[in-house]
């Protein structure tokens, strides 16, 4: 929900500075912000991907809903939605190539999408529902 707020109301170029930043920076330099721990060797973690992913979802959900003439809630669902794809892209294929070519652990592309988005989206839905709402009354 926080990536919705930061893209939505917060992601002018300092706060995107501050997103690369935090993971590029303060993560990769050894800085445990991550979930576990944080140094060069983090970005050799299969869900680095979705950490990318969170940073181009503020940027893509910040622009958009800056440059669009009239903001209703479904504009914010939709635009979160693409968002989302966007996480969920790249955090999947990093996930895979990862995981298959790089720490040598297989993982399917089946066991993938139903472990890695199936189950998750509905989820992040609901969180998107809920932001759209409370971003809908703060407008």
């Amino acid at each position: 929900m926080f990536i919705y707020a930061a893209g939505r109301f917060a992601f002018r170029r300092p706060v995107r500075g501050g997103c690369c930043w935090y993971i590029c920076g303060a993560g990769i330099a050894g800085i445990p912000v991550f979930a576990n721990g944080g140094g060069s060797a983090y970005a050799l973690q299969p869900t680095f991907g979705y950490l990318i992913g969170f940073t181009l979802q503020a940027a893509i959900v910040g622009y958009m809903s800056r440059h669009i003439s009239a903001i209703a809630r479904m504009y914010l669902f939709f635009i979160n939605l693409l968002g989302m794809a966007v996480v969920y892209v790249l955090g999947l294929a990093y996930f895979y190539m990862i995981s298959n070519y790089v720490i040598d652990i297989p993982v399917t592309s089946w066991n993938l999408l139903l472990y890695g988005a199936i189950l998750q989206a509905p989820g992040d839905v609901f969180y998107m529902c809920g932001w759209g709402i409370f971003s809908g009354k703060m407008l």
